[in-house]
């Protein structure tokens, strides 16, 4: 079985999220004014973002990328749920 849709899922999503931490990081003090968050913040979140860009596009070159997959798929999962706690957060406050 061929997981090369796998592989560009992979890194089609590590990519993505490097450049929008690369954006992130370009960006931090416009952001933390917008978000309330402090500069300092934004910047830890945006090396976040880059760094899983960096390390998902070295774990793509490994032989078997299954676990791979399902582990980042459970990180974009828990990224998503904190993502929706904090707007919910936001907006209840």
């Amino acid at each position: 079985m061929s997981d090369s849709l796998l592989r560009l899922a992979i890194r089609m999503d590590a990519t993505g999220v490097g450049l929008l931490g690369l954006g992130a990081a370009t960006l931090a003090g416009p952001l933390s004014r917008l978000s309330g968050l402090t500069p300092l913040q934004c910047y830890v979140i945006a090396a976040a973002f880059l760094f899983y860009g960096v390390i998902g596009n070295l774990l793509v070159r490994l032989p078997r990328v299954a676990g791979i997959g399902m582990a980042l798929s459970a990180f974009n999962f828990l990224g998503t749920i904190g993502e929706l706690a904090m707007v919910a957060d936001t907006a209840l406050a």
